[in-house]
């Protein structure tokens, strides 16, 4: 439900404005992008508060380099109604492309305080703060790329990170070579309480799936294949971890 701080205008035109967004839809369908930017503009002068001009007057304003004019709509729709969550959106996107990025940064606050799952619009905060140098924005990245996970975002995900790494100083991306020893020692020690327990088939399972070849993986499987009185096997598994070492 929309909530508007200023009531609708009394001279407004619903089904006019319907009808010309309509109209617009058509002219659009057919290849008339400027005719139907148009008609979505005398139905927002037709009925302010319907919405749907404005969603697709939004991509064509951005098009057509027409900024002032979204500019002036959104502000005002935005002014009259806080929860028009594309319009906080779209100005975020537009105050970018002037560089007004302390601006942007606020609409899209507004816009993820509704929205709070909305990987773009953590993506266009962390670009607005990032072009301010503000360290906030590396927290904004995390974000980011916690939530982004869209093949065709792939591009973006990498520009992120690109970002990050110039605002930490470090490719966050990689696990350290300490973490990665660490889960594999916790990986080795799941393993060996599996094969305490005579848990052998899981325990080898397991083991397969580290595709690891090290000393450590070799002496596990000379344990497993101990507790399984596979002396010739446990010989073999020794001489390799010994080779690994």
């Amino acid at each position: 439900m929309l909530l508007c701080f200023w009531p609708s205008h009394a001279s407004a035109d619903r089904a006019k404005a319907r009808a010309l967004t309509l109209e617009g839809q058509n002219q659009a369908g057919q290849g008339f992008q400027e005719e139907a930017l148009e008609l979505y503009e005398r139905a927002i002068g037709s009925d302010p508060d319907y919405y749907q001009s404005y969603e697709l007057a939004i991509p064509l304003w951005m098009r057509f380099g027409k900024l002032s004019t979204a500019q002036s709509n959104l502000e005002s729709l935005t002014l009259r109604c806080s929860d028009c969550a594309f319009g906080w959106y779209a100005l975020g996107a537009l105050y970018r492309k002037v560089g007004r990025f302390d601006l942007a940064v606020l609409a899209y606050e507004f816009y993820l305080a509704k929205r709070p799952s909305d990987a773009d619009a953590y993506f266009g905060l962390a670009m607005a703060l990032g072009a301010q140098k503000d360290k906030k924005a590396a927290a904004v990245l995390r974000r980011y790329l916690k939530l982004e996970n869209r093949p065709d975002r792939a591009a973006f995900r990498k520009q992120a990170r690109r970002l990050l790494v110039s605002l930490t100083g470090r490719d966050e991306q990689e696990p350290s070579r300490a973490a990665a020893h660490k889960g594999a020692a916790g990986d080795l020690a799941t393993i060996a309480a599996l094969v305490d327990n005579q848990q052998l088939v899981s325990a080898e399972s397991l083991l397969n799936q580290r595709h690891q070849a090290s000393a450590s993986s070799m002496r596990m499987r000379a344990r497993i294949a101990s507790a399984r009185g596979q002396w010739f096997q446990e010989a073999g598994y020794l001489a390799l971890a010994w080779l690994w070492q």
